[in-house]
């Protein structure tokens, strides 16, 4: 028995263009969430290094500096960061007039010594920098960071 070939070179028909198109959306849609992710991930690392850059100058000021204030010292400061603007630095307005791609920081920090706090080590003095912020949804977080100082 002889088979017989029919070749058809007409190219694709608009069937085959329509459910390869199908095909295709279906995938886009799956990746869709991976970008929102994405997006949400990138907010999140923009937060923590922002913070651990505050948190760092914090501890380097008082490395840095020949003298301590009175101990037991706690401090409090803000500072806003807004995407609108490059920069960040100290809240002037007290947290009033944020924008809606603004965020306040609350850098506290706190030094003791043995004589303010029996758990730290006699000669050394502890210094403990903490950061608290509500993030893009509006979810409380914080971040804290603790070092000893030799005097």
């Amino acid at each position: 028995m002889k088979v017989k070939l029919i070749l058809n070179n007409r190219g694709i028909t608009l069937l085959e263009v329509m459910i390869s198109m199908l095909v295709l959306a279906f995938g886009a849609l799956g990746l869709a969430p991976l970008f929102v992710l994405s997006v949400e991930e990138n907010i999140t690392a923009r937060d923590n290094t922002y913070v651990t850059r505050l948190i760092e100058e914090q501890i380097e000021y008082y490395v840095s500096t020949d003298s301590l204030p009175t101990l037991p010292y706690s401090g409090q400061e803000q500072f806003v960061y807004d995407e609108n603007q490059t920069g960040y630095g100290p809240d002037s307005t007290g947290g009033e007039g944020e924008s809606r791609n603004s965020l306040l920081y609350t850098r506290s920090t706190v030094i003791t010594d043995h004589a303010s706090d029996s758990t730290v080590p006699d000669g050394l003095y502890q210094i403990t920098v903490a950061v608290n912020w509500n993030d893009h949804q509006n979810m409380q977080r914080s971040s804290m960071y603790s070092t000893y100082l030799i005097p």
